[in-house]
């Protein structure tokens, strides 16, 4: 990976100068290495043992399952470098959709609302109000790996690409293709603007 969290060096520390890799890199240091599900929301502190509760229900509900396919990919946001793959069982699917309206649901403020309310048609607005979060970041879902946030063009991304490719060897061989998923997480935000991770739930088994 290029980076993952405040902790870590990136990995392409010594091939980039450390400035301009650090840019590039951008938002992605401070969530670190993970895969959103729905999307990142304020809830009310009288909420969260809800959230709990409701995390472990639905990941009971949901068996371990494999991601396949994996590649790497721009075209998730402008300027960046993610992982992706398949799901051909649906299950991630239906991870997703448990989450948005079990979880989204009880949000009590969004950093979407102001960015998107004012360039919605009327029809999509509802989406916005109900889970937080418009349409095509709701329901036009594919799971993603970001690496990198902030590449300024696409000459920087090739050549990031290149470089990752050249030092990992990633997704050369099919076993490197595939993911197990078997758990989801809780992550909290920080008053640094850093993620912890709060809990950990157990798929097909309610977790904890």
């Amino acid at each position: 990976m290029i980076c993952d969290g405040r902790r870590t060096t990136p990995l392409l520390a010594d091939t980039f100068e450390p400035r301009e890799l650090e840019a590039w890199i951008g938002q992605a240091r401070c969530f670190g290495f993970h895969a959103t599900l729905s999307d990142a929301l304020d809830y009310a502190p009288e909420d969260v043992q809800e959230i709990y509760l409701r995390l472990a229900w639905l990941a009971s509900r949901i068996a371990p399952f494999t991601l396949v396919n994996g590649y790497i990919a721009r075209a998730y946001a402008p300027g960046s470098l993610t992982l992706t793959f398949d799901e051909p069982s649906g299950r991630l699917r239906q991870l997703h959709a448990f989450v948005v309206t079990l979880i989204n649901v009880l949000y009590c403020s969004s950093p979407f609302y102001q960015l998107d309310r004012d360039g919605l048609p009327a029809d999509e607005r509802d989406c916005l109000i109900c889970y937080g979060a418009s349409r095509y970041r709701i329901w036009d879902f594919r799971l993603h790996c970001s690496l990198a946030t902030n590449i300024p063009d696409q000459p920087t991304w090739e050549r990031l690409h290149a470089a990752l490719l050249e030092r990992t060897g990633l997704f050369s061989q099919p076993d490197q293709r595939v993911l197990r998923v078997e758990h989801i997480h809780l992550l909290e935000q920080q008053a640094d603007g850093y993620f912890r991770l709060v809990g950990g739930f157990g798929l097909g088994c309610g977790g904890g």
